[in-house]
């Protein structure tokens, strides 16, 4: 039987354990049976009323004895040890009855793969040897010790089982009196651990409740996320883990590419916290993440809104424009929100008649849609890449309207999230809490679950989300509005948005307060609604006159099945008629399965054609791993050559440290030698150093007789400047004159010139007149000539005068 145990293959250390068991627990082990033959009774709850109705005692429903050790694969030897164990945790003296209880829960619960002993008031002592059963056989999968009181000694036991352990998948240690130095055992096992994927380190209300502290569990954290490539799901709700812890686990997450659920409630995180958890969520792979109840404020819930998608909501942000990489940053913010409060009015215009009227055709519902079409665009131009997340809880977080809000216009852009709780979150009439989902749902197309629970939504708040359920957006699954008071209008409203949406299928009311008159509006809808399935009405203020106009829709209506009217003041005989209607109900849908496993059966189909395609992706990627291996297996090669020239050359290399040791002494012998002239030397050089320094005080004196030529000659320069000074600026003046008198005499010159060209012209002008013209010796001959024809004409006049 050794041979088949884990660690202790060989029978000698299998048997020297069991000796040591033995010497261990010798006190109790001889006042119980060692065969552990165990009968198993019939524990169910239809026995035990068989069993009380005819009064036959337990001998009537067990099963044939069988043998413990065989059933579980272990030696009655560490069953012992764990019994033995159990009472030395609990005080309390081992007996054969209380071996025989302890016995038919391990072969309940034990026997198949999973160890399963949760709230059984396990210690230090149980778990030593449930860590030896856990090393023995490795076909548990599951290990469930939650609600003990394990504590750190505890802890260090599973965290000993976990390091060998190859098989593990779950872990679940919750509520169990471990400190942060528990903790760290547990995770530094899973450091190098291969096979588990869910760890469960939460707390429960109560004495044994799981406490972590920042300082001394962060860094362990961050290496276990680092480190480990198989841990899928960790739980950590309400440990304390704090802002710190926080920080250490976000550092972890960004380099973890397994984990997928992160429960993170109760934690006490606070605001820094969060912006860290925000930061890691952009490089991680988490698709489940719960921060409820962790105070985490306005400042928090805008750092996971803007991670998971919000978009800037005015154009003074920086971060507005980098969103939109393109030329027209502007042009496409501003787009976006032209989008924004297009969608706005459209709603505004969208009134109760418009959602009573249950028209396709009907205006103001086809301008809704289509404002939310041309929102949905806008958004596409954004370049904001979020998060893998799909479920996302911040129930009581904190938060204002402000905070909330942010987080639902998340929802725009987001194409990943499926489920958000925002349960009591502040969703008041006067703020835009609730006004953010007529522009958050609308052109969301994955949202499947919301719940918006004890979150203040009043009655505008509610007409506010019926006008979101009756437009197009038919993606919403489950709706949980428990806790909200729903008045008469607000059921109206949200009656008319039942008759015309067909995607919702559960819709929870408890507790909201809701009347006869809110209850028969409501429902009305629900006969003209063809999708919901689950209506829970449980814990109101209903009657005979809300049960009637159930029973009347319910004439109508064949597809709800299941409505929840518990904690109502209504009549056994309405109650009963309302049972029956969805008893009907039931039958139609079980019988119109055919019809929706036709429609399965085809969308299988298409996924089987895609699982072929993957198939072939796979064989690929597995030729090209065994590629790779075929490659790796060469590197190992190489490496192991390297590893031999390594070898070699450090051969050569103690052969030249022998050599270098051997001309040491040789090398301190110069260094001596060289000492000795170092100290000659430094004796001449004081020497000379003494000799520079009288000449550099000559040098000295020398210059101080300089500087005061210098300070001599810069006095007599000033004078010179002055005195140049002064004649200058009398030389300026005479300049000054001369160059009047010269503007003057060339003025003077002009007026000449003038003068003697227009003596010049006219000069031309008598010049015809003249004897000889312009030439003085033409004149003279003109002269004589005028002169002869003087005389001519005087002897003619002087001639006599005959009569006739």
């Amino acid at each position: 039987m050794a041979a088949s145990y884990g660690e202790f293959s060989k029978p000698a250390e299998l048997q020297q354990l069991l000796a040591a068991i033995e010497r261990e627990y010798a006190t109790e082990l001889h006042k119980i049976d060692h065969d552990w033959v165990i009968q198993k009774a019939d524990f169910s709850h239809k026995a035990l009323k068989q069993r009380k109705a005819l009064d036959l005692g337990a001998q009537q429903h067990v099963q044939p004895p069988s043998q413990l050790s065989e059933a579980l694969g272990l030696p009655p030897e560490i069953l012992g040890a764990m019994f033995a164990g159990k009472c030395r945790d609990q005080r309390i003296p081992a007996t054969k009855e209380r071996q025989r209880r302890f016995g038919e829960f391990m072969l309940e619960h034990c026997a198949g793969t999973a160890f399963w002993m949760p709230d059984c008031c396990l210690g230090p002592e149980c778990a030593k040897a449930i860590m030896l059963a856990l090393t023995l056989r490795e076909k548990y999968t599951v290990l469930n010790l939650a609600g003990n009181k394990l504590s750190d000694a505890g802890a260090a036991s599973v965290g000993l089982a976990l390091a060998k352990h190859r098989t593990l998948q779950e872990v679940n240690l919750s509520a169990n009196d471990i400190s942060h130095k528990g903790a760290n055992f547990i995770f530094e096992a899973l450091k190098h651990n291969t096979s588990v994927q869910k760890l469960d380190l939460s707390s429960r209300c109560g004495a044994l409740r799981n406490s972590l502290v920042a300082r001394h569990n962060a860094e362990p954290l961050e290496e276990v996320l680092t480190m480990n490539k198989t841990l899928s799901k960790l739980m950590l709700a309400a440990t304390g883990l704090g802002a710190d812890g926080a920080a250490g686990l976000a550092r972890g997450l960004v380099s973890n590419t397994t984990l997928l659920v992160l429960d993170l409630s109760q934690c006490e995180i606070g605001c820094k916290g969060a912006v860290c958890i925000a930061e890691a969520l952009r490089c991680c792979c988490l698709e489940e993440l719960n921060l409820s109840e962790n105070r985490l404020g306005d400042d928090g819930l805008s750092a996971i809104a803007s991670c998971i998608g919000a978009l800037p909501t005015s154009l003074e942000t920086k971060a507005a424009v980098a969103i939109w990489q393109d030329s027209d940053a502007p042009k496409a913010l501003a787009k976006y929100l032209e989008a924004v409060n297009a969608l706005k009015r459209a709603f505004q215009e969208f009134t109760l008649t418009d959602m009573q009227a249950r028209d396709d055709r009907n205006m103001n519902l086809q301008r809704v849609n289509e404002a939310a079409a041309y929102l949905a665009t806008a958004v596409r131009g954004a370049d904001l890449k979020p998060p893998k997340l799909k479920v996302l809880q911040l129930a009581n977080c904190g938060g204002t309207a402000a905070g909330t809000s942010r987080l639902e216009d998340a929802l725009q852009v987001n194409r990943s999230l499926e489920t958000l709780v925002l349960d009591h979150s502040n969703h008041r009439d006067e703020s835009d809490g609730a006004r953010s989902l007529l522009v958050s749902l609308p052109p969301n197309p994955k949202l499947r679950h919301l719940s918006l629970a004890n979150s203040k939504l009043g009655t505008n708040g509610f007409i506010t989300l019926a006008k979101v359920i009756c437009t197009g957006h038919q993606v919403l699954r489950s709706l949980n509005l428990s806790g909200n008071a729903v008045d008469e209008e607000a059921a109206e409203a949200l009656g008319a948005a039942l008759g015309c949406n067909k995607g919702l299928r559960h819709i929870n009311f408890h507790c909201c307060h809701m009347d006869d008159p809110a209850a028969i509006n409501l429902v009305a809808g629900l006969a003209f609604n063809q999708s919901v399935e689950t209506l829970i009405l449980r814990d109101n203020n209903l009657h005979e006159a809300a049960a009637l106009a159930m029973i009347d829709v319910l004439q109508r209506n064949t597809t709800l099945t299941q409505l929840c009217l518990e904690l109502n003041s209504i009549d056994m005989r309405q109650l009963l008629k309302i049972k029956l209607l969805l008893s009907r109900n039931q039958r139609i849908r079980e019988n119109d399965l055919p019809n929706r496993y036709r429609i399965r059966i085809e969308q299988l189909k298409e996924c089987e054609k895609q699982v072929e395609t993957l198939a072939k992706l796979l064989e690929r990627n597995h030729l090209r791993k065994r590629q790779a291996l075929w490659k790796q297996a060469a590197k190992v090669q190489e490496l192991r050559d390297a590893r031999e020239l390594s070898k070699l050359r450090q051969q050569q290399a103690e052969e030249k440290l022998q050599d270098l040791t051997a001309t040491q002494g040789k090398v301190e012998e110069e260094i001596m030698a060289l000492e000795n002239k170092l100290r000659v030397m430094r004796a001449e050089g004081d020497y000379e150093i003494s000799q520079l320094n009288m000449r550099l005080r000559g040098v000295e004196g020398k210059m101080e007789s300089c500087s005061q030529n210098l300070d001599r000659a810069r006095k007599g320069l000033g004078k010179f400047e002055a005195e140049a000074s002064v004649e200058l600026a009398s030389l300026r003046e005479e300049l000054l004159s001369a160059q009047k008198g010269e503007s003057s005499s060339a003025t003077l010159a002009a007026a000449a010139q003038r003068n003697l060209d227009s003596f010049a012209a006219s000069l031309k002008a008598i010049g015809e007149d003249l004897a000889g013209g312009d030439n003085p010796r033409q004149r003279v001959i003109r002269a004589s000539e005028q002169d002869a024809r003087g005389r001519t004409s005087a002897k003619k006049s002087a001639r006599p005068r005959t009569g006739k």
